[in-house]
C-alpha cells in the first residue's frame, strides 16, 4: 500500500475484516496481553481472504492517528516479531512491517497475507496475565464482517476457509499444465457483439443518471468483461449477488468493485451498485449474460495530486496495483460464473492527455514522463483456464502498455516486484 491509500483509510475512521487499527505498544515482555492479541490478529488476518493490514498508533476511540513514540517506534522489529508470531502459527506466517512518517506523525503498518498453502492453524495455547486464554492450541482464527477476530466454530466460515485452500490448489494445477502447453485464446462469437452492445449502452445511461454527466468528463479507469459467446444464463439475481461479494478483491483495505450498500439494487438483468463520496466515484453493473462493466473516478484527481506545475497526475504504483486488482477480481469472477470458457477483457483509462506519471515511493527518478494521448486502452480474449493461471501476468501486460504511452519503459522484475508487495508474497517474516 502507498502511504497516501494508508492515510485515506485512517480517514475513514472505521474498521473492516481487512483493516484494524491499535493505539500502539512497546515490544517487550511487560507488554505481553498485547504481543499475544496483536498475533491472534495475525493470524486470523492471515485465514481472511486477501489478508489484511493492521495499522499501529490509531487511538482506539477517535480513529485518530496520533502516532508512536521513538521508543514504541524503535522496539518494533521484523524479527522479533516473526519469531514470536511463528512461535504460535503453523505453518509459519509472512508479513511485512512498514515504518511510515506523514502528516507530523510516524505510525507501523503490518500487512499480512492471505495463507499461502493451507490454513494457519494457532499451535500453542497462551494466557494472558489475568489467566485468560489469549490462544488456544489448535484454534483457527479469522476475521468477522464485524471486523473481530474470532475463533471459528461454524460450518459456513469453515466451508469459506476450505473454498479458499481448494481454489488455491486449482490455480497451482492449472498454472503446472499452463507451463507444458500454450493455451490458445478463443475468438470472440461474432452475433454476441450486438447483444452485449445493448448492455453496455443501458449500463452507461444508468452510470450517467447516477453520478451524471460530469463523472464521464472526468479521469477515470474503466473495465468491460464478458464471455466471449452470449447467452442469457438465467442466473437468479441473489446468486449473482454472492458471485460478486465473494469475488472481491480487498488488498488494499477497500474492495474492488466497491459495494456501496446504499446504493446497490437489482434489476431485471443483473446486479448493480454506486456510490459518490468526496474520495471514491465508482460505479457497475454485472448482467446475467456475464457481462461485468465497471468505470471509477482516478483517485489522483478526486485527491487533486497535482505536479508542481499543475498537471495532472498518475500515480505509478496506485496504477500496478489497480490493474493487479481487475484481473484478480475478473479471474474470480470467471472462475465460478457459468458459461466463461472464454472471455473477453478490456481495460480502459480515459482523460491521459497531458497527464504525467508521479510517484514518491520509486526506486527511480520520472522526468517528466506524460502521455499524447486521451485514451489508453488494451483488449485481449483468454481462455477461462489461462486467466485463472495467468492474471497476474495479464495484468502487467496492461501496465506495461500504459507506461509505454507514457513513454516510460519499465523492465518486467520491477512490475513483479511491486505485484508480489501488493499480493505480500514479497513478505518475510
Amino acid at each position: 500500500m502507498t502511504i497516501n491509500e494508508i492515510f485515506e483509510l485512517i480517514d475513514r475512521k472505521s474498521e473492516t475484516p481487512h483493516w484494524d487499527h491499535k493505539a500502539g505498544f512497546e515490544w517487550n515482555k511487560d507488554n505481553r496481553d498485547h504481543q499475544l492479541g496483536l498475533i491472534r490478529d495475525m493470524i486470523a488476518m492471515a485465514n481472511t481472504r486477501d489478508g489484511g493490514v493492521i495499522v499501529l498508533g490509531v487511538e482506539n476511540a477517535t480513529y485518530n492517528a496520533v502516532g508512536l513514540s521513538p521508543i514504541i517506534l524503535d522496539s518494533l522489529d521484523q524479527t522479533d516479531i516473526g519469531q514470536m508470531v511463528n512461535a504460535y502459527a503453523d505453518p509459519p506466517i509472512s508479513f511485512e512491517l512498514q515504518k511510515v512518517e506523514a502528516r507530523g506523525v510516524h505510525i507501523a503498518v503490518i500487512q499480512v497475507p492471505e495463507f499461502k498453502n493451507v490454513p494457519i492453524v494457532c499451535k500453542d495455547a497462551a494466557q494472558g496475565r489475568d489467566k485468560k486464554l489469549i490462544l488456544r492450541k489448535g484454534a483457527l482464527y479469522a476475521r468477522t464482517d464485524a471486523a473481530q477476530t474470532e475463533e471459528i466454530s461454524s460450518a459456513e466460515a469453515m466451508r469459506q476457509l476450505l473454498s479458499i485452500a481448494l481454489f488455491k490448489r486449482r490455480e497451482e494445477l492449472l498454472r503446472s499444465i499452463e507451463n507444458i502447453m500454450k493455451l490458445r485464446p478463443l475468438e470472440a462469437v461474432e452475433n454476441s457483439v450486438g447483444h452485449y452492445e445493448r448492455e453496455l449502452t443501458a449500463a452507461d445511461s444508468w452510470f450517467v443518471q447516477v453520478l451524471q454527466k460530469g463523472f464521464l468528463q472526468s479521469g477515470r479507469w474503466e473495465v468491460v468483461a464478458r464471455p466471449a459467446s452470449y447467452r442469457n444464463t438465467g442466473t437468479e439475481l441473489r446468486e449473482m449477488n454472492s458471485i460478486v461479494k465473494n469475488s472481491q478483491v480487498e488488498l488494499r483495505g477497500w474492495p474492488f468493485p466497491y459495494i456501496d450498500h446504499k446504493n446497490a439494487s437489482n434489476f431485471n438483468e443483473g446486479v448493480q451498485s454506486f456510490t459518490d463520496l468526496s474520495d471514491k466515484r465508482e460505479c457497475f453493473r454485472f448482467y446475467n449474460s456475464g457481462l461485468f462493466v465497471w468505470k471509477g473516478t482516478m483517485p489522483e484527481d478526486l485527491h487533486n495530486r497535482k505536479t508542481s506545475g499543475g498537471k495532472n497526475t498518475l500515480d505509478v504504483i496506485s496504477t500496478i496495483y489497480k490493474t493487479t486488482e481487475i484481473f484478480e477480481f475478473l479471474k474470480r469472477l470467471y472462475e465460478v460464473f457459468p458459461h466463461a470458457d472464454s472471455v473477453s477483457i478490456t481495460v480502459r483509462l480515459t482523460g491521459c492527455r497531458d497527464r504525467e506519471l508521479a510517484s514518491s515511493e520509486l526506486w527511480t527518478s520520472l522526468f517528466g514522463n506524460t502521455s499524447s494521448e486521451d485514451i489508453i486502452e488494451r483488449e485481449e480474449t483468454v481462455q477461462g483456464a489461462e486467466l485463472t493461471a495467468s492474471a497476474d501476468e495479464m495484468a502487467r501486460a496492461m501496465a506495461h502498455h500504459i507506461f509505454a504511452v507514457f513513454n516510460w519503459n519499465v523492465p518486467d522484475r520491477y512490475l513483479v516486484e511491486w505485484q508480489d508487495r501488493f499480493y505480500g508474497r514479497s513478505s518475510k517474516a
